[in-house]
């Protein structure tokens, strides 16, 4: 199942070691798509988010402050409904334990006392 994580860096809670190490977990369930991670193996930037958006069965939206004044989350998730896709919303906090993780920490979520409770606030029914 293709899924494409929608984020924005620009309010400083969401960095690239963050995004590598959620992309190696979802991975193990999911065919993720994080623009952050995939951007070099993409040759033309935009039109590749676009691709990966109409491609995806799921989004997943990272929720930190900065969202709601980021054009392009907003664009992700406007397509997103557009497109019937469920959308699940995983705020920033429970990622926090990934902020300063450096190569090696695949496992920290299976061991973090605190589980991941994504909410699902579209879904295609």
């Amino acid at each position: 199942m293709r899924l494409f994580v929608s984020y924005t860096r620009r309010d400083g809670q969401v960095n690239e070691v963050m995004l590598r190490q959620l992309k190696s977990y979802l991975a193990e369930t999911f065919e993720p798509f994080i623009h952050a991670v995939d951007e070099k193996d993409l040759r033309f930037q935009q039109l590749g988010v676009v691709m990966a958006l109409l491609r995806c069965h799921l989004i997943l939206v990272i929720e930190s402050p900065g969202i709601q004044n980021s054009p392009w989350v907003r664009f992700e998730l406007a397509l997103g409904r557009l497109l019937i896709r469920p959308i699940i919303r995983l705020p920033v906090e429970l990622l926090g334990h990934w902020r300063h993780c450096n190569e090696g920490c695949e496992n920290l979520v299976q061991n973090h006392n605190k589980p991941m409770q994504p909410t699902v606030i579209a879904s295609a029914d």
